[in-house]
């Protein structure tokens, strides 16, 4: 069964470290579990140093040396907040720092060799993934820009607005209604 976790939290306190934590645990619970794990954030800035800070700490936690001297004890809150299944005592278990270690070497041998499918990006990104994806099962093909202008899509709304209005008499109407209103409130003519 899923559990989902919302962290919510002021800028500075710890939200990156947190997520970079959680999705070390996923890997440390199941090394190839990074194809299956999408991490957004809002800025590239985020997604870049959420990436390096999961990339700097597996590589951390290969080392068993660097890993027991870590200033944030790194291998400690593993141990302590992760339990997997054991399927011999058929009950939940802490692993060992030596199975820790494993799996973290393992999961960032895996991420480098497979860096395409290690995904932490931002939502601008993921969503312009998704459509050239979409695009391309459409047979549009993905050879498109997204347009974020918000000034141009309106313009072109109105555009599409006034081509259309002679079509229906109410809408006509009303484009005359709001033209009056405005001028009779001292504002522009122009919708």
């Amino acid at each position: 069964m899923s559990k989902l976790n919302v962290y919510k939290a002021s800028a500075g306190s710890g939200k990156t470290y947190r997520l970079a934590l959680e999705y070390i645990k996923l890997l440390i619970r199941r090394p190839d579990a990074y194809q299956n794990i999408l991490a957004v954030t809002f800025t590239n800035k985020a997604a870049g140093e959420m990436k390096n800070r999961v990339l700097n700490d597996l590589a951390i936690l290969c080392d068993k040396e660097k890993a027991l001297h870590h200033p944030d004890s790194l291998l400690g809150k593993i141990q302590e907040e992760l339990q997997v299944y054991d399927a011999d005592t058929k009950s939940m278990r802490k692993l060992s720092q030596e199975e820790i270690i494993r799996n973290a070497s393992q999961a960032l041998r895996l991420i480098l060799h497979n860096y395409a499918h290690f995904q932490i990006e931002t939502i601008d990104s993921f969503f312009q993934r998704i459509l050239r994806h979409l695009a391309r099962e459409l047979g549009i093909g993905s050879s498109f820009n997204i347009e974020l202008d918000a000034n141009s899509v309106v313009e072109e709304a109105v555009d599409n607005l006034f081509e259309h209005a002679n079509e229906d008499e109410s809408l006509l109407q009303w484009i005359e209604d709001f033209m009056h209103s405005q001028m009779e409130e001292g504002h522009s003519h122009r919708v």
